[in-house]
Protein backbone atom coordinates (compact mmCIF):
# COMPACT_ATOMS: atom_id res chain seq x y z
CA UNK A 1 0.00 0.00 0.00
CA UNK A 2 1.23 3.11 -0.83
CA UNK A 3 2.08 5.83 1.96
CA UNK A 4 4.44 8.71 2.88
CA UNK A 5 6.11 7.14 5.84
CA UNK A 6 2.78 7.02 7.72
CA UNK A 7 0.04 4.10 6.87
CA UNK A 8 -3.54 6.00 8.37
CA UNK A 9 -5.07 2.99 7.96
CA UNK A 10 -3.34 0.70 9.63
CA UNK A 11 -2.77 2.97 12.44
CA UNK A 12 -6.57 3.58 12.49
CA UNK A 13 -6.96 -0.36 12.69
CA UNK A 14 -4.76 -0.95 15.39
CA UNK A 15 -5.77 1.81 17.41
CA UNK A 16 -9.05 0.21 16.97
CA UNK A 17 -8.04 -3.05 18.20
CA UNK A 18 -5.49 -1.93 21.07
CA UNK A 19 -8.30 -0.28 22.71
CA UNK A 20 -10.71 -3.23 22.41
CA UNK A 21 -8.19 -5.27 25.05
CA UNK A 22 -6.70 -7.06 22.44
CA UNK A 23 -2.57 -7.89 22.51
CA UNK A 24 -1.23 -4.11 21.31
CA UNK A 25 0.55 -3.73 18.76
CA UNK A 26 2.24 -1.25 16.69
CA UNK A 27 1.44 0.33 13.14
CA UNK A 28 5.42 1.58 12.63
CA UNK A 29 5.98 1.88 9.16
CA UNK A 30 9.61 1.68 8.21
CA UNK A 31 10.05 5.16 8.21
CA UNK A 32 8.40 5.31 11.33
CA UNK A 33 11.31 2.74 12.54
CA UNK A 34 14.13 4.52 11.79
CA UNK A 35 12.98 7.43 12.72
CA UNK A 36 12.71 5.69 16.34
CA UNK A 37 15.96 3.85 15.90
CA UNK A 38 17.40 7.37 15.09
CA UNK A 39 15.68 8.99 18.22
CA UNK A 40 14.92 6.51 20.99
CA UNK A 41 12.10 8.07 22.77
CA UNK A 42 9.96 6.44 25.87
CA UNK A 43 6.55 4.95 23.88
CA UNK A 44 4.08 7.64 24.41
CA UNK A 45 1.31 9.18 22.08
CA UNK A 46 3.18 12.30 21.97
CA UNK A 47 6.25 10.73 21.31
CA UNK A 48 4.52 8.52 18.37
CA UNK A 49 2.97 11.75 16.92
CA UNK A 50 6.95 12.57 16.67
CA UNK A 51 7.75 9.48 15.11
CA UNK A 52 5.03 10.08 12.36
CA UNK A 53 6.67 14.11 11.48
CA UNK A 54 10.17 12.37 11.11
CA UNK A 55 8.93 9.56 9.30
CA UNK A 56 7.01 11.84 7.10
CA UNK A 57 10.11 14.11 6.46
CA UNK A 58 12.09 11.14 5.94
CA UNK A 59 10.34 10.23 3.34
CA UNK A 60 9.25 13.30 1.28
CA UNK A 61 13.11 14.65 1.98
CA UNK A 62 14.88 11.02 0.89
CA UNK A 63 12.07 9.10 -0.93
CA UNK A 64 10.79 5.81 0.21
CA UNK A 65 14.11 3.75 -1.09
CA UNK A 66 16.50 5.89 0.77
CA UNK A 67 14.87 5.00 3.94
CA UNK A 68 14.43 1.45 2.76
CA UNK A 69 18.31 1.43 2.75
CA UNK A 70 18.94 3.67 5.80
CA UNK A 71 17.32 1.20 7.60
CA UNK A 72 18.84 -1.95 6.41
CA UNK A 73 21.60 -0.25 7.96
CA UNK A 74 20.69 0.42 11.05
CA UNK A 75 18.04 -2.57 11.82
CA UNK A 76 18.84 -4.41 15.22
CA UNK A 77 20.04 -7.43 14.37
CA UNK A 78 20.43 -8.97 18.46
CA UNK A 79 23.33 -9.28 20.09
CA UNK A 80 24.38 -5.85 19.91
CA UNK A 81 24.81 -6.12 16.18
CA UNK A 82 22.84 -3.58 13.65
CA UNK A 83 22.16 -3.78 10.03
CA UNK A 84 22.28 -6.72 7.44
CA UNK A 85 25.68 -6.59 6.26
CA UNK A 86 27.31 -7.04 9.59
CA UNK A 87 24.57 -9.13 10.52
CA UNK A 88 25.78 -11.37 7.25
CA UNK A 89 29.22 -11.21 8.33
CA UNK A 90 28.90 -11.74 12.25
CA UNK A 91 25.97 -14.51 11.88
CA UNK A 92 27.45 -16.72 8.27
CA UNK A 93 30.83 -15.27 8.28
CA UNK A 94 30.33 -13.85 4.59
CA UNK A 95 28.75 -10.94 2.79
CA UNK A 96 25.28 -10.19 2.67
CA UNK A 97 25.80 -11.03 -1.27
CA UNK A 98 26.37 -14.25 -0.61
CA UNK A 99 23.61 -15.41 1.40
CA UNK A 100 21.19 -17.81 0.38
CA UNK A 101 17.27 -17.45 0.62
CA UNK A 102 16.76 -19.24 4.10
CA UNK A 103 19.98 -17.03 5.85
CA UNK A 104 17.86 -13.76 4.45
CA UNK A 105 15.04 -14.97 5.88
CA UNK A 106 16.79 -15.83 8.99
CA UNK A 107 18.24 -12.05 9.20
CA UNK A 108 14.73 -10.81 8.32
CA UNK A 109 13.04 -12.58 11.13
CA UNK A 110 14.88 -10.86 13.95
CA UNK A 111 14.16 -7.41 13.57
CA UNK A 112 10.54 -8.95 15.28
CA UNK A 113 12.27 -9.77 18.40
CA UNK A 114 16.20 -9.67 18.26
CA UNK A 115 16.33 -9.93 21.99
CA UNK A 116 14.78 -13.16 21.74
CA UNK A 117 15.67 -14.33 18.63
CA UNK A 118 19.43 -15.04 19.59
CA UNK A 119 21.02 -17.15 16.76
CA UNK A 120 23.62 -18.16 19.39
CA UNK A 121 21.28 -20.47 21.35
CA UNK A 122 18.94 -22.97 20.60
CA UNK A 123 15.73 -21.13 21.75
CA UNK A 124 16.57 -18.12 20.09
CA UNK A 125 17.18 -20.00 16.93
CA UNK A 126 13.83 -22.03 17.04
CA UNK A 127 12.29 -18.77 17.30
CA UNK A 128 14.34 -17.10 14.21
CA UNK A 129 13.07 -20.44 12.25
CA UNK A 130 9.67 -20.39 12.79
CA UNK A 131 9.62 -16.64 11.54
CA UNK A 132 11.80 -17.39 8.72
CA UNK A 133 8.74 -20.14 7.68
CA UNK A 134 6.71 -17.57 8.14
CA UNK A 135 8.39 -15.70 5.78
CA UNK A 136 8.61 -18.23 3.31
CA UNK A 137 5.27 -19.52 3.12
CA UNK A 138 4.90 -15.28 2.35
CA UNK A 139 7.42 -15.63 -0.47
CA UNK A 140 5.42 -19.02 -2.06
CA UNK A 141 1.95 -17.44 -1.43
CA UNK A 142 3.04 -14.28 -3.34
CA UNK A 143 4.85 -16.24 -5.92
CA UNK A 144 8.36 -14.55 -5.07
CA UNK A 145 10.47 -17.29 -5.40
CA UNK A 146 10.55 -20.59 -6.94
CA UNK A 147 8.96 -23.21 -5.21
CA UNK A 148 11.92 -25.44 -5.21
CA UNK A 149 14.41 -22.57 -4.20
CA UNK A 150 11.76 -21.87 -0.80
CA UNK A 151 11.87 -26.18 -0.52
CA UNK A 152 15.24 -26.26 -0.20
CA UNK A 153 15.43 -22.92 1.99
CA UNK A 154 12.85 -24.88 4.06
CA UNK A 155 15.18 -27.94 4.58
CA UNK A 156 18.54 -25.48 5.36
CA UNK A 157 16.31 -23.93 7.82
CA UNK A 158 15.45 -27.60 9.98
CA UNK A 159 19.05 -28.49 9.95
CA UNK A 160 20.10 -25.00 10.70
CA UNK A 161 21.78 -24.99 13.87
CA UNK A 162 23.08 -22.86 16.66
CA UNK A 163 25.59 -20.94 15.75
CA UNK A 164 28.72 -20.70 17.12
CA UNK A 165 29.72 -17.33 19.22
CA UNK A 166 33.00 -15.98 17.59
CA UNK A 167 35.43 -16.00 20.34
CA UNK A 168 38.31 -13.44 19.81
CA UNK A 169 41.49 -13.71 20.72
CA UNK A 170 42.69 -11.65 23.97
CA UNK A 171 44.88 -9.21 21.91
CA UNK A 172 41.85 -8.00 19.90
CA UNK A 173 41.13 -4.29 19.94
CA UNK A 174 37.75 -4.86 22.18
CA UNK A 175 39.83 -6.99 24.80
CA UNK A 176 42.77 -3.49 24.91
CA UNK A 177 39.51 -1.88 25.28
CA UNK A 178 38.07 -3.04 28.33
CA UNK A 179 41.98 -3.48 29.78
CA UNK A 180 42.57 -0.23 29.62
CA UNK A 181 39.18 0.62 30.89
CA UNK A 182 39.51 -1.29 34.07
CA UNK A 183 42.74 0.17 34.41
CA UNK A 184 41.10 3.57 34.53
CA UNK A 185 38.42 2.74 36.71
CA UNK A 186 40.94 0.84 39.59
Amino acid sequence: RFHLGVDPISLFRITLENASGAPLQGASTIAMQVARLQRPAERTAFNKLVEMSAALALVLRNGREAVLMHYLKIVPQGNQIFGVAYAARRYFRKPLSDLGLAESAILASLPKAPGRMNLFTAAGLEAARGRARLILGLLRKRGKAPAYDIEEAERQLADMKPLPREERPEWAYHYILRVLEEERIS
